[in-house]
């Protein structure tokens, strides 16, 4: 047993690094950093990393979840799991299940122990019942129509989550959670268009459908932005101009390169820089 602990990969097992094509679980903490990062006044940093470390747990947990019920359920690929099942000892995945709980329930008690039940508190737990039940059957929203909207409402929840750690949620906090509620759905698309090349994917929407209309979340992030910098304060053009470069990207989108596209953060396809601007006019 311990053996084949020694020769697992945890980093890729948990997904903490890509692999098979798939992106990091990693990648949802980014709304969580960027909350905490508006409303920052450097006065909770123990807080922070305690609900960090939290969410790294939930994130490791719900992902690894969801991978072994899509390999369990619908044969999906997954090299991995896959090495496990041809060892005995490793067959017990409950243990692997427990592990990042394990992170998950040590952290929240911590932060349980020295600063009470706080907002951000309830609602990572909210986040990992809602993943939980995302991907465990017989629930498992991820195979029923618009089951994907449960990750973007995660997106929102880690969002909020991190603001209210030292922060409120104001009209300008509000009008940034549409904006992260807008793109998300625009990230679930590429996700659906790389999972449309995958044969062994069984969630596989319409490649064509797709590729017709994946530019229209972003033309929607275009006209929000536009709205809420009129009605609100001028900062949300940033989104607009953001916007403007996704929906080039997206309506010249070629299926096939989308993994590399979707999983180089620098990509114009993702256009992630308004965020670190929002950063730092928010830290004005």
């Amino acid at each position: 047993m311990i053996k084949n602990w020694a020769s697992l990969n945890f980093l890729q097992l948990y997904r903490i690094t890509p692999h098979n094509n798939k992106a990091s679980s990693l990648r949802p903490l980014g709304y969580f950093l960027f909350g905490y990062g508006l409303t920052w006044k450097g006065e909770t940093l123990g807080q922070f990393t305690l609900y960090a470390i939290s969410l790294v747990g939930v994130l490791a947990f719900i992902y690894f979840l969801n991978d072994y019920y899509d390999w369990k359920l619908n044969q999906e690929s997954n090299t991995l799991l896959d090495n496990l099942q041809s060892k005995p000892s490793s067959k017990n995945y409950l243990i692997y299940l427990l592990l990042p709980l394990l992170v998950f329930g040590v952290s929240t008690s911590l932060s349980l122990v020295i600063y009470s039940i706080t907002p951000s508190a309830i609602l990572i737990t909210i986040i990992l019942l809602l993943a939980t039940i995302y991907s465990l059957p017989p629930i498992r929203l991820k195979e029923i129509r618009g089951g994907f909207l449960t990750t973007v409402a995660i997106a929102v929840l880690l969002f909020f989550s991190g603001v209210l750690i030292e922060g409120t949620i104001t009209a300008p906090i509000l009008a940034l959670a549409v904006i992260i509620f807008i793109y998300q759905i625009y990230l679930e698309f590429l996700h659906l268009l790389q999972d449309s090349l995958d044969p062994t994917e069984t969630r596989r929407w319409n490649q064509e459908k797709l590729v017709r209309y994946i530019w229209l979340a972003p033309l929607i992030s275009l006209l929000v932005s536009i709205a809420l910098a009129i009605l609100l304060t001028p900062v949300f053009f940033i989104t607009a101009l953001f916007a403007l470069i996704r929906i080039r990207e997206a309506y010249n989108i070629k299926p096939e390169r989308v993994y590399q596209k979707r999983n180089n953060l620098f990509s114009p396809l993702l256009s992630l820089y308004e965020f670190p601007l929002y950063l730092v006019y928010f830290q004005l």
